[in-house]
């Protein structure tokens, strides 16, 4: 089955189907271009334009859908099933995806991104965060629900003229083509019931799950969100302003990109990042796991590192600190500094109870370096496939010459933690200095 319309018919789409493998892709056509394997035969509900919306909800709802959409025209998607497969492929949109389990894979894309699934694995690569125009209202033509109820199927057909009834194991013959025709008109009002009941089921699904993830955090910062009960999310090649990972059971892996706010929430499972470039503050929180962070040298942030049951590790230099802090709680707690001096660092907040934490540097500058961190934000341009490769160092930015050879300069004064922290980064004390110093500051 095929249907097709052109570009300015529409604005978003709502595909609701309780189990499907769904697939859009952008092209570089003018036209929108459906296509479902489902058979005509038993097909229930046309696509429907509703507004600026087209809508596709039909009765079944099975099989393989793709959907094909201009890439010169941002979009509004909404994807919502029971359980199946969804692949998103080089589309504009603000994007938002829920199943209650399957797995989701978005590739080169820009906008923003809600991904949500109750088991199975989420990847992105390649996506960029861009503004994207608001959704329009939506119009639907079929009246609200006035409650959840959904009342039971009916009984399966019986042949009650004939005085026979169907059971799966029984062999029936029928007498005359007036027994069949009146015994299909029975199973085919019985499928529509069914198939109608299924869709409810689905509906229902979708605003439950849904009322249990905190939908209004997104709604207040435009980014990249990802709810999974269980599963893995994997992101390679990110560029957002603001990316949010919520997960139960599984282990989270972000390679190679930018970020301003990072938000990383596990219960269980590792949490790895390399070679992402933090332009705002991060806060990686686990509660049975690992976390390992590998930083391009071009980072600025100050660290806060504290686990209960595990050991930290370092690349970076750190200092214990006894005072209290967000993580005062969990017994051991470091605190660092990376990059250059600034009033504007990253705060880089690590936290595990159980499991242990390791920073490490990649030896290089990240491809962003030199780029001002605003200029991410929001741009149009459409990420490159291919990772760029790692830019030249850029030049050491000079340092405040806390050194004298004057002997009657004043001894350099350490009255802060950052500064304290700064100088154990510039190696003008060691890491015990450090500790008494910072025993001294909070007495």
């Amino acid at each position: 089955m095929e249907w097709q319309w052109n570009m300015d018919a529409f604005d978003a789409v709502h595909i609701s189907l309780p189990n499907a493998e769904i697939q859009v892709v952008g092209t570089d056509a003018s036209q929108v271009f459906l296509e479902s394997d489902e058979n005509k035969r038993y097909a229930r509900g046309e696509p429907d334009i509703q507004g600026r919306w087209l809508v596709i909800h039909p009765a079944y709802g099975s099989g393989d859908w793709t959907l094909e959409l201009p890439k010169s025209k941002a979009w509004t998607i909404e994807i919502a099933a029971a359980s199946g497969e969804v692949e998103i492929n080089n589309v504009h949109a603000r994007l938002q995806v829920q199943l209650g389990s399957g797995e989701i894979n978005v590739r080169d894309c820009r906008g923003e991104f809600q991904l949500r699934s109750g088991s199975g694995d989420i990847e992105i690569e390649n996506c960029l965060q861009t503004e994207t125009p608001p959704a329009p209202p939506f119009m639907s033509q079929e009246p609200a629900p006035a409650d959840d109820y959904i009342p039971r199927l009916p009984s399966l057909p019986s042949l009650s003229h004939i005085g026979k009834l169907i059971r799966p194991d029984k062999f029936v013959d029928f007498q005359n083509n007036d027994e069949w025709e009146q015994y299909g008109e029975q199973w085919e009002a019985w499928g529509e019931r069914f198939a109608e009941q299924a869709s409810r089921w689905a509906e229902k699904f979708s605003r439950e799950f849904g009322g249990n993830l905190d939908w209004q955090e997104a709604a207040r910062e435009p980014g990249l969100y990802v709810w999974l009960g269980s599963g893995d999310a994997q992101f390679e090649r990110v560029d957002a302003a603001r990316v949010s990972v919520k997960l139960g059971n599984g282990d989270v892996d972000l390679e190679d990109g930018r970020i301003g706010e990072l938000v990383v929430e596990t219960s269980r499972g590792d949490t790895q990042i390399e070679n992402i470039l933090p332009v705002a503050n991060w806060d990686i929180t686990t509660r049975h796991g690992d976390i390992q962070l590998t930083l391009p040298d071009d980072t600025n942030a100050r660290l806060d590192v504290a686990t209960r049951h595990g050991d930290i590790e370092s690349d970076v230099p750190l200092v214990g600190v006894g005072r209290p802090g967000r993580a005062a709680r969990h017994g051991g707690r470091m605190v660092g500094t990376l990059g250059a001096v600034s009033d504007t660092l990253s705060e880089i907040h690590l936290e595990s109870l159980h499991g242990d934490i390791q920073i490490d540097m990649t030896g290089h500058n990240s491809r962003y370096a030199g780029q001002s961190a605003k200029a991410r934000a929001y741009s149009s341009d459409m990420p490159k496939p291919p990772p760029a490769p790692p830019a030249p160092d850029a030049p050491d930015i000079p340092l405040p010459d806390v050194q004298t050879t004057d002997a009657n300069a004043p001894e350099p004064s350490y009255n802060s933690q950052l500064a304290i922290l700064q100088a154990l980064q510039r190696s003008e004390i060691t890491v015990a200095e450090a500790e008494a110093l910072l025993h001294t500051l909070k007495n």
